[in-house]
């Protein structure tokens, strides 16, 4: 069996300081984190068939990497729900700070904001 060669890469858009990076196989997206760190907006995302491998981590990690070298930002904030345990268990492994904010009636994005100070 082959195995897939994942790539990634990664782009700064400055004039709306949007960062993202993508994990491919060819020319696939199965991956990508896409955040503006002076607005607090995060997206992650994975496709199902690669959980678990690893992919989220690395992208995480690369958009902290660039938040905390191309930006004045000290913090990633972002929000998901409390019963997403694995991406709850990824960002406590990056270090982030969990707590919950709000009932999901609140009609908030998620229910649990995640605080990494970089």
């Amino acid at each position: 069996m082959k195995m897939e060669e994942i790539t990634y890469h990664t782009t700064i858009n400055t004039d709306v300081g949007m960062i993202n990076s993508e994990a491919m196989i060819d020319d696939i997206v199965i991956g990508s984190v896409s955040g503006c760190p002076h607005v607090g907006l995060v997206s992650l995302s994975v496709s199902p068939q690669y959980h678990r491998r690893g992919i989220g981590e690395r992208l995480m990690k690369e958009y902290i990497f660039m938040v905390k070298t191309r930006t004045k930002c000290r913090k990633v904030v972002l929000t998901t729900d409390s019963t997403n345990i694995a991406a709850i268990s990824l960002y406590k492994k990056l270090g982030f700070d969990i707590q919950k904010s709000c009932d999901v009636e609140d009609d908030c994005l998620g229910d649990t904001i995640c605080t990494l100070h970089i």
